[in-house]
């Protein structure tokens, strides 16, 4: 049978109807597939069944209606084809994932024998990168990973990468970048302890939560995830000037707010599970005692040490800072994991409380900090920085510490998972305000 433009286009309305089985009906069994590129997809599949399972099978876990593949152009010659493809899928976080392919096919009778395809690497990474919670979820969904194992994660990431990662970034900032930028240290600082402040006292004494979920309000709704995923996010919009409101923010977070959330967390008992009552020398514990464990903990000296070791002008070995970084660096995307975990073992706590966390983190604390800075006199780059900074969604070790006190659990997961979903329109909203 000889291959007709109106044949290879009868082939891929499979494809674009979301009918996957009916394009790889005319792929043949041993079908050799190369995906170039270096992003998750990418290799050589050896078979039909390896390349669905390395490629659609990846994508359907993040792209919930397929990948919608159209047919846009394409060129026969003899046995071979070639076919430009546009996606227009969208992922689960609300990432538009619009890829353009080109195949170059080559046919024996009426099937698929060898395929060589390219893609915007670029953006299927960024798929993947944004999309750990829909992993996690679909995880736990499946039955590969459970809540116990969210509780190991936790521990992973708050006694190892979460401190390698605030160590190692914190040690590679300068005197001369902390010390440049007084507006901004003075703007992130009001943001964000600020907020927290102002959060745990309406949350304790007007709406008169217990202590410990009032601490985890304050930190879900000022604390950006600039730790986490700061380098990724601000990186891409101002190069290596990121790396000034970068340190500052995470300075700010890690050397106040988050180790006195943790001190609210080890003192209160109130907000506990209950079948954590029974360790009573724990909760017998006096304040200082409480006070010197948090001090002990990984999460609270690592970051003080490295801001002691910029303060007295020591340098660090490189090759010591990139080790410790390839743990640290997998600290945002492994605690997003977890929560998508924590969200599939019970169910989305959407109420008025997480809503409300939700728009102070995403909307009001960046605006906040627009107005403010607008108001004083001052212009880009601090504006941008300083608004772009805060418009980060909240960071995910809220989840890490809810699971480890058992405190507000589902509404700590829901919090963030609506706070990243969310961040999807109100960053692009912050960047088109401060451009």
């Amino acid at each position: 049978m000889a291959v007709t433009p109106d044949f290879v286009r009868e082939i891929f309305k499979g494809l674009e109807e979301g009918d996957g089985a009916a394009f790889f009906t005319h792929v043949a069994d041993d079908v050799d597939w190369t995906v170039m590129g270096t992003h998750p997809l990418a290799g050589r599949y050896r078979s039909k069944a390896d390349f669905i399972a390395g490629t659609f099978t990846k994508l359907g876990k993040v792209l919930p209606q397929g990948t919608q593949l159209h047919l846009e152009y394409l060129i026969v010659k003899g046995d071979q084809a070639v076919v430009e493809l546009h996606s227009l899928a969208t992922a689960r976080n609300g990432m538009r994932f619009d890829n353009r392919y080109c195949w170059i096919l080559f046919f024996e009778a009426d099937k698929i024998v060898r395929v060589r395809a390219y893609l915007d690497s670029a953006l299927v990474a960024q798929l993947f990168k944004e999309n750990p919670v829909v992993l996690g979820f679909v995880a736990a969904w499946h039955h590969d990973l459970g809540r116990n194992d969210a509780s190991i994660l936790n521990r992973m990431v708050l006694l190892y990468a979460v401190p390698l990662a605030l160590f190692a970034g914190t040690v590679t900032t300068s005197r001369t970048a902390l010390s440049q930028d007084i507006p901004l240290v003075i703007a992130l600082c009001l943001a964000i302890i600020g907020l927290y402040g102002a959060v745990f006292l309406l949350s304790r004494i007007v709406l008169r939560f217990p202590t410990s979920i009032s601490a985890l309000h304050a930190l879900t709704a000022s604390a950006p995830a600039v730790p986490f995923v700061g380098p990724a996010v601000l990186g891409d919009l101002f190069g290596g000037l990121s790396a000034i409101p970068i340190a500052i923010a995470s300075l700010v977070i890690n050397l106040t707010v988050v180790p006195l959330t943790i001190l609210l967390l080890a003192l209160d008992t109130t907000g506990r599970d209950p079948r954590e009552t029974a360790k009573d020398k724990e909760y017998l514990a006096s304040p200082a005692t409480k006070l010197a464990e948090t001090v002990k903990q990984p999460i609270v000296w690592a970051p003080v040490l490295a801001f002691i070791i910029v303060l007295c002008g020591l340098r660090i070995p490189q090759l010591l800072v990139h080790s410790l970084s390839l743990l640290g660096g997998a600290s945002g995307g492994v605690a997003l994991f977890a929560s998508g975990i924590v969200l599939a073992s019970g169910k989305i706590k959407a109420n008025s409380n997480v809503f409300v966390l939700v728009f102070l983190k995403n909307i009001l604390q960046p605006a906040l900090v627009l107005g403010g800075l607008q108001w004083a006199g001052y212009g880009n780059p601090i504006v941008s920085e300083a608004v772009l900074t805060t418009a980060i969604p909240t960071m995910p070790i809220v989840i890490m510490f809810a699971l480890q006190y058992r405190v507000a659990q589902a509404e700590a997961a829901s919090a963030v998972f609506l706070s990243v979903i969310g961040s999807v329109v109100t960053m692009g909203i912050f960047i088109a305000l401060t451009s």
